[in-house]
């Protein structure tokens, strides 16, 4: 069972959502992956997408 961190497994998230649970999984990679992009598109000089000023 996964926990991500914000109060919910991915077990209790499927089932609050009426989803399947790797419905779940997959739709929290591709936000991870969403937001990975729009880091590094709004701090191109660095690879991982931080700014570190």
């Amino acid at each position: 069972m996964l926990h991500y961190g914000v109060g919910f497994t991915t077990a209790e998230a499927a089932e609050v959502m009426g989803n399947e649970e790797a419905t779940v999984r997959s739709q929290l990679c591709t936000g991870h992956r969403r937001l990975a992009t729009l880091l590094k598109l709004r701090c191109p000089e660095h690879p991982d997408g931080k700014n570190r000023s």
